[in-house]
């Protein structure tokens, strides 16, 4: 026969067994969901003038020429004034390509640079987070040449690739088959490339460089 009180202590103990370490997944997995929505509360406020709409990508683009010329920043190495060459839809987004300049080495050289705008109600868009440099070469690997955006399926990685017009051959993104629009930006006729694939997770972006986490392939 159990003496007085023995079960009551076998039951106490049982409980501290199974609520600590559940205590402490808890615990864990609520500290790591602060520390995602940190690093996406960090990733918004990287997106120009937040908050702000617009109705087509000229008015956007101005709006944000205004408001880096104003800010007047000499470490950026993007720097207007800034013309729309060339915009088109991708996955929900407008992705707008426009003069820039790329400062490296001490020496600043003309380019494209590229953002892409968010649709949100009909006719209505805003800055997203996306930002990359078009580079007028065959790409080597995955460093510079995507993107995410925001899509109604979620985050997604966008790809864009410079083509020459007389390269046949195709792009491929982590596996995916960019589409090829030929277009022409000041005088020079090539293909722009450009695909939608797997979004880049918080974990991928903290521990992972950015060519293990995206494949280029061109044959």
């Amino acid at each position: 026969p159990f003496r007085e009180n023995e079960g009551v202590v076998i039951k106490k103990h049982y409980a501290k067994r199974v609520l600590l370490p559940i205590g402490i997944a808890v615990l864990i997995v609520l500290l790591f969901s602060a520390f995602l929505f940190f690093i996406d509360s960090l990733q918004k406020k990287s997106a120009p003038l937040q908050g702000e709409i617009f109705s087509n990508a000229v008015e956007a683009l101005l709006a944000y020429d205004a408001y880096e010329t104003q800010l007047n920043d000499t470490d950026l190495d993007y720097c207007p004034p800034y013309d729309l060459k060339h915009c088109f839809e991708c996955g929900d987004n407008t992705i707008l390509i426009y003069s820039s300049c790329y400062t490296f080495g001490g020496q600043t050289m003309p380019g494209y640079a590229i953002r892409a705008l968010e649709h949100h109600n009909e006719g209505e868009m805003c800055f997203g987070t996306g930002f990359m440099y078009l580079q007028k070469s065959l790409p080597a690997d995955a460093d510079s040449y995507y993107m995410n955006i925001q899509t109604k399926k979620g985050k997604k990685t966008l790809g864009i690739f410079y083509l020459p017009k007389s390269d046949m051959r195709d792009i491929y993104f982590d596996g995916i088959k960019a589409k090829k629009d030929l277009v022409c930006i000041d005088g020079d006729e090539f293909y722009l490339c450009y695909a939608l694939s797997k979004p880049d997770t918080t974990f991928k972006i903290l521990f992972t460089s950015v060519s293990q986490r995206h494949s280029v392939e061109i044959k």
